[in-house]
């Protein structure tokens, strides 16, 4: 992130990417600077993205080294269109695939509830119902 400056620009230091953020934003406001600029609202007062929109660039890195809290975020922001992605069910089973891999409880229900209904996947009502038996 970036803090702007009075006259748009950006705070030297913080991540030194040097990005300038558009000329709308309020001084002081926080560029999220990892969020395409064709998800930058207009107008936004406090920041020049979302906080819900910066979050899922958190959670992109978080789950990456391996952050089941994040793998479970981005699943569910796929799995309903939030944070600026569009709805992927095929996406939100891959996060959520990658929970369960690492033990984690949520990501199983998601992938069995995803093969109960074939979201992202072939539909296998079998599979998913053992796979809620063993949670």
């Amino acid at each position: 992130t970036a803090v702007i400056t009075d006259d748009g620009g950006t705070l030297p230091g913080g991540d030194g990417d040097g990005a300038v953020a558009p000329e709308w934003c309020a001084a002081g406001s926080v560029h999220c600077t990892e969020v395409p600029l064709d998800l930058e609202p207009l107008q936004k007062p406090l920041f020049a993205s979302p906080p819900e929109v910066c979050a899922l660039a958190y959670h992109r890195r978080a789950a990456a080294t391996g952050a089941l809290d994040s793998m479970h975020a981005l699943s569910h922001a796929y799995s309903n269109g939030l944070r600026g992605v569009p709805t992927d069910a095929s996406e939100a089973l891959q996060w959520s695939r990658r929970a369960m891999a690492e033990g984690d409880a949520r990501g199983r229900f998601d992938v069995a509830y995803s093969l109960e209904f074939g979201l992202g996947t072939q539909a296998d009502p079998a599979t998913a119902h053992a796979m809620y038996r063993e949670l």
